[in-house]
Order: C-alpha cells, then sequence, then structure tokens
C-alpha cells in the first residue's frame, strides 16, 4: 500500500536503490516496485518505509502552511506531535517572515513557516538528503516536483540528489516572485565533501561539489541549463554569485545568463546536523515556468576523461561512423522538438497578448495649388 501511494520521482529513488530499471512509465515502475517488494528485503522494506515518511512530513508541512494561509491563529503553540516513529518530538508554529532579497520586491512576506521539517529533516537522514520547499503556498498549474531531466554534463558525475526538481511557480499576480528551498546533507555526504578539499594554501576548491541547477518546465526532453530572468539567490542568507549575463545590442531584451551549473559549495553548511537554505527571487513569464535542482556532484578532468576512453578501448572504424550518425539524428530530432516546443509556447502567449495593430493615419489628397503664388495669379 505504501508503494502504490508513491510519485515518479519516490518510485525512481526506490528502484535505484535496489538497483533496477528507473525508467519507463509509472505503472511500470509502480509493478517493478511491487517485484521488490515481494522479495521480502528488510533493507528494501526500510528504504520504503523512510520514503513514506518523508511523503506524510511533506504533506502535514503543507497542511501547516495552508493553515496559515487561510488564517490560522498567530504565535507560538503546541501542535501535533509527528507522526511514524517520531511521537518524541512536538511540533510548533512559528510566525516568521521572509527576507526581501535587496532590489526586489517581493509577495511572499508575512509567510509562516513549521518548525516540524526543519526537527524531522534531522531526524530523518535519507540516501540522498533530506529537501523540501517551504514557500507558502504553491500555484496548481505547475506540479511541486516535475519529472523533469536535465542533459548530463561531461565534466560532473552526479553522486546524488540534494534537491529534488522543483518548481518556481509563480504565486499570485505579481511581476516579482520569491520562493524557498532547503535541504541537508547525509553524514556520508559532508564526509565527503570535506575529505575533497584542496588543501593548497589560497584554494578553496572541492573535487566533490554542491551544484545547483536551473532549466525550463519540459519533461518532453531533456533539459539544458536556462536561467530565469532577473534572477537573484540567497544561500544561507549569503548572496550566490551567477553568471555574468551576456550584453546584448537589442533593444528591449534582457541580456541572458550562459548556460551552466553553479557550484554553490562555498556557501552550504557542510554538516548533516544543519539544514540549508536557498531563497530564490526572479521576474514570473507568462506561460513558462522554471525548476530548480541541486545535486552532489564528482568534478572530472580532462585528463580523467581521456582515460575513460581508453579504458573503453579501440573501435572499429564502421562502428565509430555509425555511432556519429546516430548522435546525428538523434541531436536534429532534438533540435526538431526543441523548436516544436518554442513554437507552441509562442502560440500560447501570442493568444494570450495578440499584438497591438498599427494604425495608420489616411493620406492627405494632393493640394491643386502647390502654393500661395498659383491662388493669387
Amino acid at each position: 500500500r505504501m508503494v502504490m501511494t508513491f510519485r515518479v520521482s519516490e518510485l525512481q529513488m526506490l528502484l535505484g536503490y535496489a538497483g533496477k530499471n528507473k525508467t519507463g512509465r509509472k505503472n511500470e515502475l509502480q509493478s517493478r516496485a511491487i517485484e521488490i517488494v515481494r522479495l521480502r528485503n528488510p533493507a528494501i522494506q526500510a528504504k520504503i518505509k523512510e520514503l513514506y515518511k518523508s511523503i506524510q512530513l511533506e504533506m502535514m508541512s503543507f497542511g501547516d502552511r495552508s493553515q496559515a494561509a487561510a488564517g490560522g491563529p498567530t504565535g507560538i503553540h503546541p501542535a501535533q506531535k509527528v507522526p511514524m516513529g517520531l511521537g518524541s518530538i512536538t511540533a510548533y508554529t512559528q510566525s516568521a517572515s521572509v527576507p526581501s532579497l535587496p532590489g526586489v520586491s517581493s509577495s511572499h512576506t508575512n509567510t509562516r513557516y513549521s518548525s516540524s521539517s526543519a526537527v524531522a529533516a534531522s531526524a530523518i537522514p535519507s540516501a540522498v538528503g533530506y529537501s523540501s520547499l517551504t514557500s507558502n503556498s504553491h500555484n496548481s498549474s505547475f506540479p511541486i516536483n516535475p519529472d523533469v531531466k536535465l542533459k548530463k554534463l561531461p565534466f560532473y558525475d552526479i553522486l546524488g540528489e540534494l534537491l529534488k526538481p522543483s518548481s518556481l511557480a509563480p504565486q499570485g499576480s505579481g511581476r516579482y516572485q520569491e520562493s524557498t528551498f532547503s535541504f541537508s546533507l547525509t553524514p556520508q555526504q559532508a564526509n565527503r565533501i570535506a575529505n575533497s578539499r584542496d588543501l593548497r594554501p589560497g584554494r578553496q576548491d572541492y573535487s566533490v561539489q554542491v551544484q545547483m541547477r536551473f532549466c525550463l518546465l519540459e519533461t518532453t526532453c531533456e533539459q539544458e541549463d536556462n536561467f530565469p530572468p532577473n534572477i537573484a539567490v540567497k544561500i544561507n542568507e549569503k548572496m550566490c554569485p551567477l553568471p555574468t549575463p551576456i550584453p546584448t545590442n537589442k533593444p528591449g531584451v534582457e541580456p541572458k545568463r550562459p548556460s551552466r551549473p553553479v557550484n554553490v559549495t562555498a556557501l552550504c553548511r557542510i554538516s548533516p546536523t544543519v539544514t540549508n537554505r536557498i531563497q530564490v527571487s526572479w521576474a514570473s513569464e507568462y506561460g513558462r515556468c522554471y525548476v530548480i535542482s541541486v545535486y552532489l556532484v564528482q568534478k572530472l578532468t580532462s585528463d580523467d576523461l581521456l582515460q575513460r576512453l581508453k579504458n573503453k578501448g579501440a573501435k572499429i572504424a564502421d562502428f565509430t561512423r555509425s555511432l556519429s550518425e546516430y548522435c546525428r539524428r538523434e541531436e536534429l530530432n532534438t533540435t526538431a522538438k526543441d523548436e516544436h516546443t518554442k513554437k507552441r509556447r509562442y502560440k500560447k502567449e501570442t493568444a494570450a497578448n495578440p499584438p497591438k495593430q498599427a494604425t495608420t493615419e489616411p493620406t492627405k489628397p494632393p493640394c491643386r495649388y502647390p502654393n500661395n503664388h498659383a491662388l493669387t495669379q
């Protein structure tokens, strides 16, 4: 029964934990998960209970936020005890306000937060870290955790998912929006990051990094990195440097940031007992939604990639040509899908905001007398 309540993301986490195939439709994933349950493996059963607890906690925190948005009582008061074996932890609902980013008007002031999520986050370690969406409400037209897949980056190996792809859904009619997310590290992940630090003087580099990525909410194909317009990010109350926008000469067009991930390791608290908090503000666009996700990655060098190619061994020329032709066709198909998606989005935007018809002044008939001299004659 627990498995049948799982979403696609939880089913993929369970199948990945069991070493099974994670691709396919939801009903296929459910059938594979049921087969795993029938094996009665204690480790698998513990993982299922852990994922079910995280769903219950997310639903409970969402219920607290809904009650607060409906005008519930303010102040600090005891609430129900946290279920699923956490009966000794008492949740308190506190009133707090989200600090606004400088220069950006926020539509989410006086947002209330439930401390039960933060307490439960430190009490329940997860195989990929605890993540939660802590904004006060959500736009029902966009899923909270969409099934978005980002393109793999050749110089990074993904070690874990710290924050599942989460929608930057606009809330309200204001142009400038703000949302808050949080994630925490497991003890193994924190140790892995700490042990990968470059100890040479004057350097603060890590080979194992916390990587933040943004992309469009599109599930039809793998997405490239794409930043929302007028974006500003704070991590643990510190401004996060983002790629410098590329200047443009077109009037009225906002400069676009380079499409690449952001290394936020230096701004994170490398500890399993502390939750990291991300505040994102951006300018919403009609009919377009963006997604944020955070991963634990291993940075690779060109020597690492060259060694991997050598380990695969040499291939015959015909195989290489066939593989190159296949990759070219796949790239053309992906480009065609992207163009189709852009045209469909443009039609939606044009239908919602039709362009104004240019008004032309009526032309005056030519004057029979070009000047007053002709009239006097």
